[in-house]
């Protein structure tokens, strides 16, 4: 039965619609976004994986937004920071697919769920950090709150600028 729901996962996986969000300016953002953050650290026997932009190599994750009942797919870079424009709602992170530079071709459920308030917000949701050994695969939501801190403003200065305060939401399992 399992063989099943993982043949539907990736056939509807497959058919979701992509999107990538390249930030042009903090600014940019309209009345009903907001700025979520956070990162995936994979794991592999022990060694944190980098995220590589090869052709014919990617790493995505999946987010279903259950307001618009739909799947939006981002890649994964460097080491696995994100920062997406969400509009407000109720999301969740469902999986994650693709290779590493040192990971054969692999897909993990996660099941992580956060929300988007009504305002312009920046919301720092936390790392997943999945650990894959031995053929089996254990995650954990870890609060990384100052780092990845860091690496936003360093990504987006325009960040300290705003004066923005930043929420932080940690996610939570379904």
């Amino acid at each position: 039965m399992s063989n099943i729901k993982l043949i539907f996962s990736i056939l509807f996986l497959i058919s979701c619609s992509s999107r990538t969000i390249e930030f042009k300016s903090i600014q940019t953002l309209s009345e009903n976004e907001s700025i979520v953050f956070g990162q995936l650290k994979l794991l592999f026997t022990g060694e944190e994986m980098q995220f590589i932009r090869v052709p014919g190599i990617k790493f995505n994750i999946y987010i279903y937004d259950e307001e618009t009942d739909n799947y939006i797919e981002y890649p994964l870079y460097g080491d696995g920071s994100f920062f997406w424009k969400l509009k407000p709602g109720h999301y969740v992170i469902t999986t994650c697919s693709g290779a590493t530079s040192g990971t054969p071709f692999t897909q993990y459920n996660i099941g992580a769920k956060f929300f988007v308030p009504n305002d312009k917000a920046i919301i720092y949701i936390g790392t997943i950090s999945i650990q894959y050994k031995s053929n089996k695969y254990s995650k954990s939501i870890e609060d990384e709150y100052e780092i990845d801190v860091e690496k936003l403003e360093k990504k987006y200065p325009l960040i300290t600028k705003m004066k923005k305060k930043i929420i932080k939401q940690v996610m939570e399992w379904e």
